[in-house]
């Protein structure tokens, strides 16, 4: 048998095992990533995960998808993202359609933070396909990871007055003037 025939066999047995041939894949590649901010993020604050998914092939990629679930002990508050978008406390999911060539997606999941400081760990999952497990059936996950630190005992700079409340600055002396 030559080296023309025992690919024609390999070929044959991916497709009935379901796999794609090389042949068949779309050139280029998709690429995903992700980016947690701020980071270090206080405990008890907010951060904003974006990521972003680029069809780098050579064709359009059918029924883009991102799921996105929140860390242990953190919560989703909302996402902002072209795609039509369902949320829950601890994921996010949302659907984009048919995705041209070279085209850019992103999303941006804001997340309320654990109260535990540490590092964290994230990750976005994007796919695409139409099911019959070809070529435009592809996942791409991005993670990244993020430092929480506990909130300082002494951050004044996040304390708002209340209306009409009055500072002291321990001065026990009256100012110039009075007596």
């Amino acid at each position: 048998m030559g080296r023309g025939s025992v690919i024609s066999v390999l070929v044959a047995c991916a497709a009935l095992l379901g796999a794609a041939p090389a042949s068949a894949h779309p050139q280029g590649a998709a690429t995903a990533t992700l980016a947690g901010t701020p980071s270090p993020v206080t405990a008890g604050g907010t951060v904003a995960y974006r990521t972003t998914f680029t069809n780098g092939t050579s064709r359009s990629l059918p029924n883009a998808q991102l799921d996105a679930p929140a860390p242990p002990g953190f919560a989703i508050v909302n996402v902002v993202s072209a795609g039509t978008c369902t949320t829950s406390a601890t994921d996010a999911a949302c659907s984009f359609g048919s995705m041209p060539k070279g085209v850019t997606l992103s999303a941006t999941v804001i997340m309320s933070v654990a109260a535990s400081p540490g590092s964290v760990g994230a990750a976005a999952t994007w796919t695409t396909g139409d099911g019959d497990h070809d070529s435009d059936d592809l996942t791409v996950v991005a993670s990244t990871s993020i430092s929480v630190q506990a909130p300082s005992p002494d951050a004044v700079a996040d304390y708002v007055l209340p209306a009409g409340g009055e500072v002291s600055t321990g001065e026990t002396s009256p100012p110039a003037g009075r007596t």
